[in-house]
């Protein structure tokens, strides 16, 4: 049975929709006559989601609405754990492996039919190199975006194009939509839109051959994605002329750099750690802006702004993938400290009601710290003004999502997508270059500040 109204919520039975009407599912959460007309609202969504994912020849909805990415790797010989290229992950049904979950919230025990037993996200760091284009991908050459580019596979440069969507990403890479490529290249792509169109610290017109532009990217919670590195590097050919440092963060990246120090010393992870060298590293063609990224991997404490991390360089934005923003404890800390310093960030998130739903806290946080005086006092007056300030947090469909629905809907079928959509926390109100001003954040003093800030569980 499904809501007559909303078409959004399923019943088992009248009794249990009768009960819901007045009473939420859980303890304090909201009643379904509380939510029904905004659930309206947010299923005007799911045909946009449909639309995005029926684009593709192997794209399919199912009966309820969902889309099964498992089945389409499958069927290009994509699916399983280690030895899968770029597309190795974890099996069964938990969202994140026990060596990637917060102390706080331990993730239960997976399943039988879970990944090999021994898998671990950022395997393949642990080998004595990268993988290829062919190895990473494992499909055929008309369906590989390639990063070894040659006279025809090279793009014209992005400054002369108009990268906005799948359509129009397909199209500037010559790459047929036949190509499942949209399943991994979400999650590079979700941070372009991040970075260019919503929290606006970077654009492809920016930067000239005799303008370079520098970008230095914190990317917090990575796990899956460090099975797939390389496919990061997209950024240096959407955003010519650029100098792109991208860290990762993360339980995942502490516990992969920790496992290569301690049984895989000769593993190029651990080398790099050792020489304080990126993992990886990529330039495009000359053609292209002869845009730079190195990717670091940071394994010195489980959360961003931990007191114990010691950021050597002050980030130009921190973004987050999928996030769970009330979820894990330790985003307070990374909302708080963007705040207090006006730091550009931004995230995604898989569903609308769920975003609605963390920015509404936002405020909570903001008073929460107002509230300690032995914090606030300590702060410069432009770091109370950044504190306190009204702050708008618009929410956008993600042009960028994984292709089709989650197939982990449950009882209910709004719309949620896999970076479905963004949130932008802390954006940049400029509309042009921002120049290669150095950062003025101090992070060292910011983090003894925000270690006085006790931060306890919001109601």
């Amino acid at each position: 049975m499904v809501c007559s109204a909303c078409k959004s919520t399923v019943y088992c039975s009248k009794e249990c929709q009768k009960k819901n009407w007045k009473n939420g599912r859980v303890p304090r959460a909201p009643s379904h006559k509380q939510l029904c007309s905004s659930n309206k609202i947010h299923m005007q969504k799911v045909p946009m989601i449909q639309n995005l994912l029926t684009q593709f020849p192997w794209g399919r909805v199912e009966s309820d609405g969902s889309f099964s990415d498992d089945i389409v790797r499958s069927r290009f010989k994509l699916l399983g754990g280690k030895g899968f290229g770029y597309w190795s992950q974890a099996g069964g049904f938990q969202a994140h492996l026990a060596n990637a979950s917060s102390p706080q919230s331990p993730a239960p025990k997976l399943p039988p039919l879970a990944a090999n037993k021994d898998y671990r996200h950022g395997y393949p760091l642990l080998d004595s190199k990268h993988v290829d284009d062919n190895g990473g991908w494992k499909l055929e050459q008309k369906f590989i975006p390639r990063l070894a580019l040659d006279s025809e596979t090279t793009p014209i440069i992005a400054s002369k194009s108009n990268v906005v969507d799948w359509d129009s990403w397909y199209s500037w890479r010559m790459v047929p939509k036949d190509s499942p490529a949209a399943l991994l290249m979400h999650f590079p792509l979700s941070v372009y839109q991040l970075l260019v169109h919503v929290l606006r610290v970077a654009n492809p017109k920016w930067g000239s051959p005799s303008r370079r532009q520098k970008v230095v990217v914190h990317y917090v919670g990575a796990e899956v994605e460090l099975n797939f590195i390389p496919i990061f590097a997209e950024l240096a050919l959407l955003l010519p002329y650029y100098d792109i440092q991208f860290v990762m963060f993360g339980v995942a990246v502490r516990d992969i750099v920790r496992l290569a120090k301690q049984s895989h010393t000769k593993s190029l992870l651990s080398k790099a750690v050792s020489a304080g060298r990126p993992i990886y590293e990529y330039t495009a063609p000359p053609t292209l802006g002869s845009s730079t990224l190195s990717v670091h991997l940071y394994g010195e404490c489980e959360n961003w702004g931990d007191p114990d991390c010691d950021l050597s360089t002050a980030p130009d934005v921190v973004v987050g993938m999928n996030a769970g923003l009330l979820s894990y404890p330790a985003w307070t800390r990374v909302i708080q400290f963007c705040f207090l310093h006006d730091l550009p960030f931004g995230v995604t998130e898989y569903a609308e009601q769920s975003a609605e739903t963390q920015v509404s806290v936002f405020p909570q946080i903001v008073a929460h710290a107002v509230q300690q005086r032995d914090f606030f006092s300590r702060l410069l007056p432009e770091e109370r003004k950044n504190l306190t300030k009204t702050r708008e947090y618009p929410i956008k469909f993600n042009p960028f999502q994984r292709p089709g629905q989650r197939g982990v809907m449950g009882s209910t079928r709004l719309p949620n997508a896999v970076n479905g959509f963004t949130i932008c926390i802390v954006g940049r109100d400029v509309a042009s270059s921002p120049g290669d001003e150095d950062s003025a954040l101090d992070l060292e003093e910011a983090s003894r500040k925000m270690a006085a800030l006790e931060i306890g569980e919001l109601d």
